[in-house]
């Protein structure tokens, strides 16, 4: 039903480096998304990247949380994407950076990464 298994994370450096170097970007504060319309070769429509930045967040404590968080809040509400994406037969490599100094309440990060996910349905 609902999974985030290793098949939808982006793992692979080439995948990852053409995606930030050639593609689009939204930003939905406090999180930017970047990614880039690419075949995958397996029946996944969406490969997913969340990072949370070292600089801001010293202790790993604190980055794993807000990595659970987003990664639970994305999972819970990526089936629009989904469903968008298998209609147009398109696949899409996507990260989503957090750009925030603190750590954030779960409920306003489902509303924000609701909004960043509504917006990337419309500009695909």
């Amino acid at each position: 039903m609902f999974e985030f298994s290793k098949k939808h994370k982006l793992c692979s450096q080439k995948s990852i480096n053409r995606m930030f170097e050639n593609g689009n970007i939204i930003t939905e504060p406090p999180f930017r998304a970047v990614w880039i319309v690419e075949s995958n070769d397996d029946e996944v429509y969406v490969k997913t990247l969340i990072n949370v930045s070292k600089k801001q967040f010293k202790f790993a404590k604190d980055r794993n949380l807000i990595k659970r968080r987003i990664r639970e809040v994305y999972r819970l509400n990526n089936k629009n994407l989904e469903n968008h994406l298998k209609s147009r037969e398109l696949s899409i490599n996507l990260a989503i950076l957090y750009k925030q100094d603190k750590i954030l309440e779960s409920s306003f990060m489902k509303k924000k990464i609701n909004l960043l996910l509504s917006r990337l349905i419309k500009n695909l």
